[in-house]
């Protein structure tokens, strides 16, 4: 006997997808098990029908229209107060159909209640969908829509044989407010449209009917060349949405960059729907008008996914800020599309979208926030490009494991139980690749087997890869012997994005691959046994990681020969004449910017912190500036300035052991520049770690404190202009700070 599913959706007609999520979903679950062995009966609502209707829309799939009273969509008590009415409207089309249901599948809190109603028995499962419950609603400070819809939410959740949730955020309220038990949650996740296989004409005529609302009757090819980049958003035209928010944020940057700024398209909503919303936008925005007019903010309207995708390759980033989201269909969509979401922190957001590797996470109305994570997309171009890449690897990870359809298989043909053993929902953001840029003229192509046997001039070998943050490695056995191949990648240059210094905006291979190359001609630089220009690789014997501990031991010797190495090749350069003289004397090292001395280090911490001052408390303000001027009278007592090669990266993770012989990686930073910077760099590893400095009486100097220093003040500074946590804390400042008055 074939199963009969009776969909309860009133107030989310699948046919009318412009309203929101919840329709598509429906919508989609009734295109998958179209034409398939399975019965469905849909039962939805309709305001503009005065008496019910029916539609055979495939030969297996029923679709009845319930007419329904204006009224009760805006006073949803109304629903409650009639819901006899509605269930024997239900009762009237099943008894009409003459079919036995066998599972009853809800969505929203009005359908699980006449589910409960016109099942009183229990006898038929009943699976629900939530669809955005009363707590996320009140949560948020919003009202609820009906007074109702907390009680018949806990009789349904009681009620209902298994619950569907489309995230782990979403189960947790399930079960901590409404004391759910975790056994009857299925986190099924949510199906998408595989974005990146559109391709659309975004300027067609019929794109969306709001073309015909008086402000938006422009043409777009006008304005809109190939290469400009816009901010995006996509979603219904409602208060929750945020879109007051996200409009305010790229006006405080279209006061920075004018006609510079990239454009606010905003995609969705009905023709009314924006045209009232808008409408009391007027009231409170006086320059909506004038960028309108300008083509900077343009209403788009309904679209389908194929135009969305289209605009979406057209995007620096997806802004969704909603005060509350049960998904946020829209967040995996443009992952699907390979472009990075700035998103407030709720729904799929919450869990799957990761600071500077997919995206950026934001409170609800902190537009200073928000204005900050767009400027960085118009600051580093290629910052879109990277997040990207990242956020397409995101959502490959989600539907794989999600496997959305898998699953409404097993709950509509056997109504099988939640315990089933699906893949966890979670992921493991730890060794993946957050920097990696893939945008021409920066194009990475990780190594593959055939070039391997190539650049080994060898067929014979095994190969295992390796997980790393700024490279391709691999483990190689051939002949025998192991070797570690490592293939370096572009980077996004981060320290571009606070510190008008630092101008390069990538790490390119070539630069990486060209520094790390010089840096073996010294001996206590591990040598490459192979290397190949072409593939951007490099071989050198399997060797050991030295713990932290042994380095710390072991690091006085290993600096000392970079010292002796170089010794004597610098006289005196007076401190006027420095930033020209150490970019001439390291152009033919690395193209990288480098703090050359300390006084150099100082002068630009001391820029970025006062360009961004608005954003330290006082107490940090109070406590930088007198650290900016203990080591300005610092540098001002130096007798003699020091100079000689440095390593330029922690020590830590690069010193290993091969042949019973201490080495270190070749590395992309070395640089000739004041000396005492690597050694502020263990300290302060150190300090991190431990919250004391690094006890070594014979190398602790008062110029080693102040590199220290230094870098913890970079550490503050950078993080708060990126929005990031730091890992300094004012204390942590505050006690190294009290060790420059220590002498040693």
């Amino acid at each position: 006997m074939r199963k009969h599913i009776l969909i309860l959706c009133l107030l989310g007609n699948p046919y009318q997808k412009a309203e929101g999520g919840f329709q598509r979903t429906v919508y989609e679950i009734i295109e998958y098990f179209k034409e398939k062995d399975i019965l469905i009966t849909v039962i939805t609502s309709n305001i503009d029908l005065r008496k019910n209707e029916c539609q055979q829309i495939y030969s297996n799939v029923a679709f009845w229209e319930i007419a329904l009273n204006p009224d009760w969509l805006e006073n949803q008590d109304q629903l409650f107060k009639n819901a006899d009415y509605l269930a024997d409207q239900i009762r009237f089309v099943i008894k009409n159909i003459k079919k036995t249901v066998s599972i009853i599948h809800s969505f929203q809190w009005i359908n699980g209640y006449l589910a409960i109603k016109i099942n009183p028995q229990h006898e038929i499962t009943h699976i629900h969908s939530i669809i955005s419950s009363s707590y996320e609603r009140s949560a948020s400070g919003f009202s609820l829509r009906s007074r109702f819809q907390l009680h018949c939410e806990q009789l349904t959740f009681n009620a209902a044989d298994i619950l569907i949730s489309i995230t782990e955020s979403e189960k947790n309220q399930l079960i901590d407010f409404y004391g759910v038990e975790s056994s009857k949650i299925l986190v099924i996740g949510r199906n998408t449209d595989e974005y990146y296989n559109y391709f659309y004409n975004v300027f067609h005529s019929q794109i969306s009917k709001t073309d015909k609302i008086k402000y938006n009757s422009i043409d777009m090819k006008d304005y809109v060349t190939e290469n400009q980049k816009v901010f995006v958003y996509v979603g219904r035209i409602i208060e929750y949405k945020g879109i007051r928010e996200i409009i305010q944020a790229w006006y405080l940057l279209y006061l920075k960059y004018h006609e510079n700024m990239p454009p606010l398209w905003i995609i969705g909503g009905t023709e009314m729907s924006i045209y009232q919303f808008r409408s009391i936008l007027l009231e409170e925005i006086m320059f909506l008008t004038k960028c309108e007019k300008e083509h900077k903010i343009f209403w788009w309207g309904y679209m389908e996914s194929y135009g969305i995708s289209t605009i979406f390759q057209k995007s620096h980033a997806l802004l969704m800020h909603s005060a509350f989201e049960p998904g946020g269909r829209v967040v995996l969509e443009s992952m699907s599309a390979g472009k990075p979401v700035i998103a407030t922190d709720t729904g799929f957001a919450q869990t799957y979208i990761k600071d500077w590797y997919n995206g950026f996470q934001i409170k609800y109305q902190d537009i200073k926030h928000l204005a900050a994570c767009m400027e960085f997309y118009i600051l580093n171009e290629y910052l879109s490009s990277m997040m990207g890449i990242n956020a397409k690897n995101t959502y490959n990870i989600l539907s794989k494991n999600w496997q959305y359809y898998k699953k409404m298989d097993g709950l509509y043909y056997s109504a099988k139980t939640v315990t089933d053993n699906f893949p966890s929902t979670q992921i493991n953001f730890m060794n993946m690749y957050p920097l990696l840029v893939d945008e021409f003229p920066y194009c990475d192509i990780k190594n593959e087997d055939k070039e391997f046997k190539s650049f080994l001039h060898n067929t014979d070998y095994l190969i295992e890869e390796i997980p790393g943050h700024n490279s391709y490695i691999w483990k190689i056995t051939m002949d025998n012997d192991v070797y570690i191949a490592k293939q370096v990648f572009n980077c996004i240059n981060l320290n571009q994005l606070w510190n008008s210094f630092d101008i390069q905006k990538v790490n390119t291979i070539w630069m990486q691959y060209y520094t790390s190359s010089l840096s073996v001609k010294y001996p206590f630089i591990i040598s490459p046994v192979q290397v190949s220009e072409q593939l951007f690789t490099y071989l050198v014997p399997n060797y050991e990681i030295i713990s932290d501990k042994q380095v710390y031991k072991i690091y006085p010797a290993l600096l000392k020969q970079f010292a002796d190495y170089e010794n004597g090749i610098l006289d005196y350069i007076p401190l006027k004449e420095q930033i020209q003289y150490f970019k001439e004397l390291n152009i033919s090292i690395q193209y990288k910017h480098k703090y050359y001395t300390m006084d150099i280090y100082m002068c630009e911490l001391q820029q970025a912190f006062q360009e961004n001052k608005e954003l330290f408390e006082s107490p940090e303000i109070a406590l930088l500036n007198q650290c900016f001027q203990k080591i300005k009278y610092h540098i001002s007592q130096k007798q003699q300035i020091h100079y000689g090669l440095n390593y330029g990266k922690s020590l830590l993770n690069h010193v290993i052991s091969t042949n019973h012989k201490y080495y270190l990686l070749p590395s992309s930073d070395i640089f000739i520049g004041e000396l005492g910077q690597d050694e502020g760099i263990i300290f302060t590893a150190y300090y991190l770690k431990n919250h004391t400095l690094l006890n070594d009486t014979y190398y602790i100097l008062k110029d080693i404190v102040i590199w220290c220093l230094l870098n913890c003040m970079e550490l503050l500074i950078s993080s708060k202009i990126l929005w990031k946590s730091s890992a300094v804390l004012l204390s942590d400042l505050k006690n190294i700070f009290d060790e420059i008055s220590i002498e040693k």
